[in-house]
């Protein structure tokens, strides 16, 4: 059986298992996520704390209305939190509690 590893936020160091921090991501820090929606193609961009990367998409065109991000806000930054989560799994393992060796 694999041991769970105790991840740390990398903006407050908050400590937590995977589910954890990825929740905590979302509900913790909201302005790590923009919701676009003055623009034409509506998006949404989450931007790494630890370095410049950040990934934007954009949301389906058609279905991207205002009461379609204002319904589903939550769920969008789930998907922007995941994103955010794998990404420093991947570039910064170390900064936020995964040893060099795993």
């Amino acid at each position: 059986m694999e041991e769970v590893s105790i991840l740390h936020c990398p903006i407050c160091r908050e400590g937590s298992d995977y589910r954890g921090l990825h929740l905590h991501l979302k509900g913790g820090h909201p302005d790590m996520v923009t919701i676009a929606t003055d623009v034409p193609r509506r998006y949404f961009e989450v931007r790494c704390p630890l370095c410049p990367e950040s990934y934007r998409q954009t949301l389906k065109t058609g279905k991207a209305t205002i009461e379609f991000v204002e319904e589903f806000e939550d769920d969008i930054r789930l998907v922007a939190s995941d994103i955010l989560l794998q990404h420093l799994i991947g570039e910064h393992a170390e900064r936020i509690g995964i040893p060099a060796d795993r």
